[in-house]
Formats: structure tokens, sequence, C-alpha cells
């Protein structure tokens, strides 16, 4: 996975992921079932039955939303379930949110999840939006060449090549494209799908 090799490839230790998709429901079998049925259904795909679940419900003038929760053993899962009802007939419809997020050194704990996550919410779009992040540490404040190296060797070792910069005092951080990734965002002409940022946190002396 070029997340995982980019971790590797920077030395660090991995500490976090999330998984993060939404999507347009656009299949008519959804469209008349209640938000409660809806965020059930997810969670139940994901394994948690009705009453393992946390249920709660917003509702505003233009939005109703259904939220279930859930701890599993290798992370916490959230399943949105949500109408809009808006002016506007792009933003109108009805959308569905999935998330899990977790703490594990072992980088095949988060691909499971993943891949869980991708499969279940494609049941409600064959084209959801998903977003990845790992997050990971090494210890002791890094000078500021050893970071940029070390951002270098992320993005070399995800296949990836830097388009922009950032660096604003301890905080670094290093967008591009690596066609290792299938989805992308296109700005303007240039594709990017890759971010890897390092800050330093001297509470516990390590640099995320």
């Amino acid at each position: 996975h070029p997340l995982v090799a980019a971790m590797e490839a920077s030395g660090g230790k991995m500490k976090e992921y999330g998984v993060h998709g939404w999507a347009k429901v656009s299949d008519t079998k959804f469209q008349e079932a209640s938000l409660e049925e809806l965020a059930v259904k997810g969670m139940e795909e994901v394994g948690f039955d009705r009453e393992h679940c946390q249920l709660t419900r917003h509702t505003a003038a233009k939005q109703e939303l259904v939220i279930a929760t859930a701890q599993g053993e290798t992370g916490k899962w959230t399943v949105m379930a949500e109408r809009i009802h808006s002016e506007n007939p792009k933003v109108n419809g009805l959308y569905m949110v999935m998330e899990v997020e977790g703490q594990t050194e072992n980088p095949g704990i988060f691909r499971v999840e993943q891949k869980k996550l991708e499969k279940i919410i494609r049941h409600f779009t064959p084209l959801p939006r998903i977003n990845t992040c790992l997050t990971g540490y090494l210890d002791g404040k890094l000078s500021d060449g050893e970071c940029q190296n070390i951002l270098q060797k992320a993005f070399d070792g995800a296949g990836g090549v830097i388009i922009d910069q950032l660096i604003k005092g301890d905080f670094y951080s290093y967008t591009g494209f690596s066609p290792s990734i299938t989805e992308f965002l296109q700005i303007g002409a240039t594709r990017m799908n890759l971010n890897v940022a390092m800050r330093y946190s001297k509470y516990d002396n390590r640099k995320y």
C-alpha cells in the first residue's frame, strides 16, 4: 500500500490510522428507507448489530442526520446517513458517510479496516470519495535538513512526485502525486493525491 510504503521509507513508527469515505447515494432502492435504517444497515455490514450501536439524530431546516457509532477491537466506527434539502439541486439529496479510526502499530490491521470500509460504502454508490490518513512518529527533534530528507524518502516510498511545499516553523507539508494511488484531485491542469506533513511535539519530544 503506498501510504504504508511511505511510512516505512520515512523510518516512522505507525501510531494511528483513519479512513473516511462519503458518497451521494443515487440508487433508488435506498431513497425510501429511513436515515436510521440506512445508518444501522451500514453498521450491520461492519459487524455491529443495532443493540451495540449508539444512535444520535440531528434535524435542521435544510438537513436531517442520523449518526451511528460503535467501538470495535481495532477501531471506532461511525456511519452517518444524511438528507440535505437545498435549493441547489447539485447539493440536494441523500448521503452516506463512513469513518473508522484506530491506534495500531500493525499496518495489516489498517488495511483490513480500510478494505472493509471501501467495500461497504460501494454498496451505496460505485464512486465514493475516500480519504486515508496514517500517523506515525520519529523520536527527537530533527534538523531542517533531516525533516526535508525524510519527507523526500516518504514520497519516494510511495512512488510519488513532490509538487508543492509549505514550511512554517516546525511544520512541514509536502503535496504531490503518486500514480500508485488511483484517486486524485484535479486542480487546474495538476493532479494531486498525496500529502506528507511533519510537526514537532515538545510534550513528548517526537516528530509526528
